[in-house]
């Protein structure tokens, strides 16, 4: 199987099988994403995800190298997730539980962040980088990445949340593609990214307006760093073609 096929089979089984999980979920035992047993449902389906893009990657990984290669900027990575990890100990320090009802969405939102990292920032995002300009591998690495998530319409989300999400996520994707960039450590980019959206789509989060608005900050500083580490990759390409 040649590389192109290989990276467009591994795309369609991951929304393929994020999709039959929808069905079952929503469609076969009646709860909608979003719901606080949604994650019980999802998590044999999620950790299945997780395990592919693993094993995958570690068969494939030789085929999927950053290029090209940009100096490692390990603070870029940091700057964002310090303010993250805080958040996470203040919320636990506040309303922490050691029930499995409490911990299995923190461990699903993980499985999530490996999942989606190693699909579009490990994969779909090198991949791309072969054939397109960093700009564009980054962009349409992250287009991918927000319409990926137009499929929660299968797990009973309404249409006006669903494009919204939409829009969210094709923006967190150009954060994460430039991060991985730089930081090229996708392990990192998976935790954080599992973290962010346990934060974000945790009911006892959102019941605190402290914590939304934690959210909502940070939210703006990944916008504005992922505009630095656009501005960063233009005059690394200023300096190597000169």
């Amino acid at each position: 199987m040649t590389h192109k096929k290989s990276v467009a089979a591994i795309s369609i089984a991951y929304v393929s099988i994020m999709l039959l999980s929808y069905l079952y979920t929503f469609h076969l035992k009646g709860v909608a994403y979003g719901a606080p047993d949604f994650f019980r449902y999802e998590l044999p389906f999620l950790i299945l995800l997780a395990s592919m893009m693993v094993m995958y990657v570690v068969k494939k990984g030789k085929d999927l190298p950053l290029v090209p290669p940009f100096p490692a900027k390990n603070s870029y990575f940091f700057w964002g997730f310090v303010p993250l990890i805080l958040t996470l100990i203040a919320f636990w320090l506040v309303g922490f539980q050691a029930s499995w009802s409490f911990l299995l969405p923190f461990l699903a939102t993980l499985c999530v962040g490996i999942g989606e990292e190693f699909l579009f920032r490990r994969v779909i995002l090198t991949y791309f980088l072969k054939y397109f300009s960093i700009h564009k591998a980054v962009a349409l690495s992250s287009i991918c990445f927000g319409l990926f998530h137009a499929i929660n319409v299968f797990a009973g989300s309404d249409v006006k949340t669903v494009l919204l999400q939409v829009m969210v996520t094709t923006l967190s994707g150009f954060y994460y593609a430039y991060l991985y960039l730089f930081a090229q450590q996708i392990a990192w980019s998976a935790v954080d990214h599992g973290i962010w959206d346990y934060l974000v789509f945790s009911g006892p989060v959102q019941q605190h307006s402290l914590f939304v608005t934690a959210i909502l900050l940070q939210q703006s500083l990944r916008f504005v760093l992922a505009l630095f580490m656009a501005y960063r990759v233009s005059k690394l390409i200023r300096k190597t073609t000169c």
